[in-house]
């Protein structure tokens, strides 16, 4: 029996971040292991071969224009994750397919006839989609759908221990550029033993005068689970990385950088992941931050800042998602 095949339709840049090329190589895995045939097609100016090393990908400025994407067949599937995508990009790629699913977790556009997921948590509470109830569209919402990688689904607990390590990490192209400022404001306020500033591929790289801070490029997702583990507290940027921590509970400082993870942090907030979200232009982001570390120095305060969360829920989403998908395209049956 043939594959179905699906092109993967995303994007990654200094603008919108490396998360949706870095959730969508997640799906890409999860549709070889289902017996589907993938290929992303990626709007980008960032060098990225190295992520996509071993998978189907092709290069196109599909944004700019949707009708590059004209030579997908109809009973083909088109799966997109793209905050940039306009209305018209979106009604246009829904006419080139029977089959499109959309991961929409901040626009919210209007569909007809697709599977639509949004793990925002809460989102379905807040009728935010409530425009694409019917219209034969399938809405697979809130945090039963959320999705990490592979390595942060595994069931590994996290210790409380003396605050030796803290790690910073602002995304994959850090577009605030806040990982240095960061890192040393917390190196001439805490002798602590390390420092861990993990940069993405689209940052660039920096030295440092002091001797505990560690600088490392372009981690795979094990590495970077490996120092979130090791880690007392982390400092990090909204975006997927907060659902990754969060599944592993780990002590974090998060900052909104761009407008669309507000509603994921405010939802983690509310689930009691952390108490305070901070703003990446606030003047004295330095100083409340090290204000914040100072709260959670004793083993005790970290253990108390997350005592009411719950992070079972957080990740699991792969086998729900999955199981409607293969419905949604007939391969179930």
């Amino acid at each position: 029996m043939q594959k179905a095949k699906v092109y993967i339709v995303t994007e990654c840049s200094k603008r919108v971040g490396m998360g949706h090329l870095y959730r969508c190589l997640s799906f890409y895995d999860q549709f070889i292991s289902y017996e589907y045939e993938p290929c992303f097609i990626i709007d980008t100016d960032e060098e990225c071969s190295q992520i996509l090393a071993g998978r189907t990908y092709q290069l196109l400025h599909w944004k700019e224009n949707v009708k590059l994407l004209s030579f997908i067949n109809f009973n083909e599937i088109i799966f997109m994750d793209s905050i940039s995508a306009t209305q018209e990009v979106v009604d246009y790629s829904q006419q080139l397919t029977n089959f499109f699913i959309i991961i929409d977790d901040y626009k919210r556009r209007s569909y007809n006839h697709a599977l639509i997921i949004d793990w925002t948590p809460n989102v379905e509470v807040t009728g935010k989609h409530k425009h694409n109830i019917g219209l034969k569209n399938i809405l697979l919402l809130g945090l039963d759908y959320s999705i990490l990688r592979k390595e942060f689904t595994s069931n590994d607990t996290y210790s409380f221990r003396a605050l030796k390590n803290i790690t910073i990490i602002m995304g994959g192209t850090d577009i605030r550029e806040l990982s240095r400022d960061i890192a040393e404001s917390i190196a001439s306020v805490y002798h602590v033993q390390n420092i861990h500033v993990i940069l993405g591929p689209g940052t660039k790289t920096f030295t440092s005068q002091f001797d505990n801070i560690h600088i490392y490029k372009s981690l795979n997702a094990s590495e970077i689970k490996s120092l979130f583990m090791l880690s007392d507290v982390v400092v990090s940027a909204g975006g997927q990385t907060i659902f990754e921590l969060a599944a592993i509970g780990v002590p974090t400082i998060p900052i909104q950088v761009v407008d669309n993870q507000k509603e994921d942090l405010r939802g983690l907030k509310d689930l009691g992941f952390f108490d305070t979200i901070y703003y990446w232009d606030s003047s004295n982001l330095c100083t409340e931050i090290n204000q914040k570390i100072s709260s959670l120095v004793d083993i005790n305060e970290r253990e108390k800042y997350l005592s009411s969360f719950k992070s079972s829920e957080i990740g699991r989403g792969f086998d729900k998602i999955m199981t409607a998908i293969k419905q949604f395209t007939h391969e179930g049956f």
